[in-house]
C-alpha cells in the first residue's frame, strides 16, 4: 500500500482532514460513503460504498463492500470482497481504492467514486459541499466503553451534491442527489460488543444534518448538529427504537423516536423505507424522517452492528 504511516492521537491538537485521511498503524478504520439520488423519472436510489481495514493483531484483512438499492422495485444489488492483505489496496492522500473495482479519488473540487459489480455499477462525482466537520471532542469519539477508553478519530463530509451515472443490468441511468462521506478509525476491537454501535446520519431537506453515534448497551451516545458552516456537539438527546426485528438469527432495532431538545423541530420519527439489508456483519436501513406534523423533512441512513442487541454474535461475524 502506498504512503502508509502512523498518525498518533493528538487530541485537540490532531492534524487536518488531509492528514487524517490516510492509514494509521494498528487501527481498525474505514472510508464510508452513503447517499441517495433520483433519476429523470424521480425514481429514488440509495447507494453505499466502504473500504474497511480490520486490525486483528497478527493479520489485517481488508473488506470491500458496495451496494445499490432501487426503492421503486425493491431490488438490492450488492458486492462484497475480503482480502487478507493490502496487496490490491491503495490508500494515499488522494485515494482509497481496491483494484479497479472500487475507487474513491479526491481532487480540488470534490471526489470521483466508482464501483463495479456483476450486474451493476456507478460512476459518480461528489462536490465537497459545505466541507468536512470533526465529530465528538474535536474529532475524538469514545467508542461506547468508558472503562477501556476506546476511541476513534472521526470526521465527515455530510452534504455532498452528487451527480453521475448508475448502470443496472446493462442499462445506464443519469442521477442527481446527495452523499455523505465518513472517515473514521481507532485502536479498538470489533469483536468487543461494548464498541458496537447504532449510527444515524439525518439529512434534512433544509441542508442541515444530525449525526448520532449511539451505544444503547452502554447507555452512551455522542452526536453532532451540523448547520451551514458550524458543528455543535449535542448535550441532550433521546433516541428510542420502535421495534426489534430478527435478521439472520440476530436482533436489530427498526424505526426510532428521536428527541433533540432545543434543536430544530425537536421531535422526529425515523421510519424505514424498506425492511433494510444485511451487509456482511452489519444491518443497514434507509429511512424517512417525519416531524411532529407527520411531514417528511429528510432522509436518514442507519447502520446497526450486531453486538448492540445480541450477546452471542461472534459466530455470525466469522
Amino acid at each position: 500500500m502506498k504512503n502508509t504511516k502512523e498518525i498518533p492521537y493528538r487530541g485537540k491538537e490532531h492534524g487536518n482532514f488531509e492528514e487524517e485521511w490516510i492509514c494509521r498503524e494498528k487501527t481498525t478504520e474505514w472510508w464510508f460513503v452513503t447517499g441517495t439520488f433520483n433519476d429523470e423519472n424521480e425514481i429514488m436510489y440509495g447507494y453505499q460504498i466502504v473500504l474497511i481495514k480490520v486490525e486483528f493483531g497478527l493479520i489485517t484483512p481488508w473488506i470491500i463492500q458496495f451496494s445499490l438499492i432501487n426503492f421503486a422495485s425493491g431490488k438490492h444489488y450488492y458486492f462484497y470482497q475480503r482480502e487478507n492483505n493490502d496487496k490490491n489496496v491503495i490508500v494515499d492522500e488522494k485515494t482509497a481504492s481496491y483494484k479497479d473495482t472500487m475507487i474513491i479519488q479526491k481532487d480540488e473540487i470534490g471526489m470521483h467514486i466508482t464501483g463495479t459489480g456483476d450486474a451493476f455499477s456507478f460512476d459518480l462525482h461528489l462536490d465537497y459541499g459545505k466541507g468536512a466537520f470533526w465529530h465528538g471532542d474535536n474529532g475524538l469519539i469514545l467508542m461506547g466503553n468508558k472503562a477501556t477508553k476506546n476511541t476513534t478519530i472521526y470526521f465527515s463530509y455530510p452534504n455532498m451534491p452528487t451527480n453521475g451515472t448508475i448502470t443496472c443490468e446493462g442499462r445506464p441511468i443519469s442521477v442527481n442527489g446527495k452523499s455523505w462521506l465518513d472517515k473514521q478509525g481507532g485502536p479498538f476491537s470489533l469483536i468487543d460488543r461494548n464498541t458496537h454501535w447504532e449510527w444515524f446520519s439525518l439529512r434534512f431537506f433544509d441542508e442541515e444534518e444530525i449525526m448520532i453515534f449511539s451505544f444503547p448497551q452502554n447507555d452512551y451516545w455522542d452526536a453532532s448538529y451540523i448547520q451551514k458552516d458550524k458543528k455543535t456537539r449535542l448535550n441532550e438527546l433521546n433516541i428510542k427504537e420502535d421495534r426489534i426485528i430478527l435478521i439472520n438469527g440476530l436482533k436489530y432495532a427498526s424505526g426510532w423516536q428521536l428527541h433533540v431538545p432545543g434543536i430544530k423541530d425537536e421531535k422526529y420519527t425515523i421510519h424505514p423505507i424498506m425492511d433494510g439489508q444485511l451487509k456482511g456483519v452489519y444491518f443497514e436501513q434507509v429511512c424517512y424522517i417525519f416531524n411532529q406534523k407527520n411531514e417528511r423533512v429528510g432522509l436518514c441512513f442507519a447502520e446497526l452492528l450486531p453486538g448492540v442487541r445480541n450477546t452471542n454474535f461472534i459466530s455470525k461475524m466469522i
